[in-house]
């Protein structure tokens, strides 16, 4: 090993028995500093190890999180944590770090929730829904609360709007992507209504949809009768959902 290599293994040591040390008290400003969308309520525990009794990131209500460092990232000069949350509507886990120079990144996200957590968020009125939501992000960046270089996928099984009208999804599924400061879901599952298109999230927490839906032929009337009546016709055939504005 050279001395560069030396070097590393003993700062990360002596950082490793501080950290085992300190208080959770501060984690709170460690993790809402690199995660400034982040609020944490009670802490317990120490840096290396510790849970906040509520938790919330962008509005979404994560329940309880508990944190563990991980010391092999030390090594790398980078400060990391596995969290785990959980909440009767959503758990799941995920990696954040820091690296030396200040860049904020995340890795693993591993997510499961009602999907009427993620809808109601671009929906004018409230919806009533079935099935459950798995968000798998292989990576991502953070510059303040901006994702960038966003990689992953979510998928919608069993799907399903119950209320105000009744619309048989089936499976659905989206491609997550960055376009500069854009995050991009683009459909390439559609379902049994056919879906197709994209859901924009633009900075400032605005958002676009443009969707297209090719229903099968055999979609019950009454059904089809809701789509007519709430949606504009496809030049191409079908039903097309246009619509912009900010997340609730």
């Amino acid at each position: 090993m050279s001395y560069r290599h030396y070097l590393a293994v003993g700062v990360a040591a002596f950082l490793l028995i501080l950290v085992i040390n300190f208080p959770a008290g501060y984690v709170r400003g460690t993790l809402q500093e690199a995660l400034p969308g982040l609020q944490l309520g009670n802490i317990s525990g120490s840096v290396f190890s510790g849970q906040s009794d509520s938790a919330s990131y962008a509005g979404l209500d994560l329940g309880t999180v508990d944190w563990r460092l991980q010391p092999l990232a030390l090594l790398l000069l980078r400060v990391e944590y596995r969290l785990a949350f959980s909440h009767p509507d959503n758990s799941g886990h995920v990696t954040v770090g820091v690296k030396a120079g200040g860049d904020v990144y995340g890795k693993s996200l591993d997510m499961q929730l009602l999907p009427d957590r993620l809808l109601n968020r671009f929906s004018p009125v409230t919806l009533a829904t079935r099935g459950s939501v798995d968000m798998l992000v292989d990576s991502f960046e953070l510059e303040g609360e901006q994702l960038r270089n966003v990689t992953g996928t979510v998928h919608w099984r069993d799907g399903a709007i119950e209320s105000p009208l009744v619309l048989p999804l089936g499976d659905l599924g989206m491609v997550l992507e960055s376009r500069e400061a854009t995050l991009a879901a683009v459909v390439n599952r559609g379902g049994d209504m056919g879906l197709s298109g994209e859901i924009l999230l633009q900075p400032g927490n605005r958002y676009a949809v443009d969707l297209a839906l090719k229903p099968a032929g055999g979609l019950a009337s009454g059904t089809r009768d809701l789509l007519d009546a709430t949606l504009q016709r496809h030049p191409a055939g079908g039903y097309m959902l246009k619509t912009n504005g900010t997340l609730q």
